[in-house]
């Protein structure tokens, strides 16, 4: 997914998405996780200390949306424990990103080569705001556990989805390691973006060190 950035004139945030790498297939076409690489990206936001997340769970793609969220951002926070604390809240109103101070997620329908997309403003005060939304056009699944990371499932799994997103959210931008959190696309069935690699972690460091 890409970020992007506004400021407070008004002008489009930039975005970035992430996607499906391709042609649809029949069941997972995804494959065992694998060693991720030192490689980081950063694209120049951060979160400016602890921050409230609010979600609006009406048409989440998968059930207990919420704690499934907060599972993402904590795997971020055991991967440098300088980075600032997020914390979900299930009130969330919004159901398209919106520059409003308000960083928030939601779901709603796009192209069905898009999963997800982290939208980022820059305000005068020197603060950020990022909204993510995820797509409810394509099929989700919310595995047991990372396991091998690579399930039999034609579908995406939710919680590897946003802690890529959430990536995002802290400050990190695409990288092209396919077993890193931060690569710029996803397969069906896997689930090893849930663990961010050492480059994952190293970009964190790199802002919150």
């Amino acid at each position: 997914m890409k970020v992007t950035t506004a400021a407070d004139d008004g002008e489009p945030a930039q975005r970035d998405a992430l996607r499906s790498p391709g042609r649809r297939v029949a069941g997972a076409n995804c494959t065992p996780g694998g060693a991720g690489t030192n490689a980081y990206n950063l694209s120049g936001n951060r979160v400016l200390g602890a921050t409230t997340v609010h979600l609006n769970p009406s048409g989440g793609v998968v059930s207990g949306a919420a704690s499934v969220v907060q599972a993402a951002f904590n795997a971020w926070k055991a991967a440098d424990p300088n980075a600032s604390t997020m914390t979900v809240a299930s009130d969330g109103t919004a159901t398209a990103p919106s520059a409003d101070h308000t960083d928030e997620i939601m779901f709603e329908p796009m192209g069905r080569r898009t999963l997800g997309v982290t939208y980022t403003w820059h305000w005068s005060t020197g603060g950020y705001e990022s909204d993510i939304a995820f797509n409810t056009n394509v099929p989700w699944f919310q595995a047991a556990s990372e396991g091998s990371g690579c399930y039999a499932v034609n579908a995406y799994d939710f919680q590897s989805a946003a802690t890529h997103e959430i990536g995002h959210m802290y400050g990190l931008d695409h990288v092209p390691a396919p077993y890193n959190t931060m690569y710029y696309a996803m397969t069906r069935g896997e689930t090893y973006k849930r663990s961010p690699a050492a480059g994952d972690a190293l970009g964190l460091r790199a802002i919150y060190g």
